[in-house]
């Protein structure tokens, strides 16, 4: 005999019933801070619950993982855009540096680059032993929605090659006039075998 009436609140005074929210459990998305309490009743008396405030992660925290299998072969010496220029390539073959899977380096500094630019990139590949091609791939989240588009955020960079100075994978990055304002994440990704297709995410 008992029937259940979800509310959301932004500020735990007014309170708001969720359409169709009337089941013991309420599972929703949201995009800012919520309070919910629950209206219990049973033969026509009600009692409500206290209130429960949910958090809303930021989007920096919701992208997908990226995870590398092997710490042998290839790996990023070094990224220059803009005022970024991080790492110390050091040798192109034959590097001990190279062991590198999935690094964060989300402690740094940002770097500001401007909506309407394009910005020269360079990402120089180091290998722990001889040398194999790569395929280099960067994915900004312009949108800021916690995901890197595979179609309007990703830029295929290119492939590396044997000769002298092929393991520097150049290329170019436009910023939309669209971009949002403020921090967002870059991801740079180097694989084996690698395609201009090739997803931001997995191993």
């Amino acid at each position: 005999g008992l029937s259940y009436q979800w509310l959301s609140s932004s500020n735990n005074t007014s309170w708001t019933p969720i359409s169709g929210a009337t089941n013991i459990n309420y599972n929703t998305s949201q995009l800012t801070n919520t309070y919910y309490r629950c209206i219990v009743t049973c033969n026509s008396v009600s009692d409500t619950s206290s209130s429960v405030f949910i958090t809303t992660n930021s989007f920096i925290n919701c992208y997908c993982t990226s995870n590398p299998t092997s710490a042998a072969g290839s790996d990023i010496g070094n990224l220059a855009v803009a005022s970024l220029n991080n790492g110390v390539a050091g040798a192109a073959t034959n590097n001990p540096a190279s062991t590198g899977t999935y690094t964060d380096y989300t402690s740094l500094p940002p770097t500001a680059l401007t909506q309407g630019a394009s910005y020269p990139l360079a990402i120089t590949q180091i290998n722990s032993a001889g040398f194999t091609v790569n395929f280099a791939t960067v994915h900004i989240d312009f949108d800021h929605d916690g995901i890197f588009d595979p179609v309007t955020e990703t830029f295929a960079i290119g492939a590396s090659n044997a000769a002298a100075g092929g393991n520097i994978i150049n290329g170019n990055i436009a910023i939309p006039f669209t971009a949002l304002t403020g921090q967002t994440r870059m991801r740079v990704k180097l694989q084996a075998g690698g395609s201009a297709t090739q997803s931001p995410c997995g191993t």
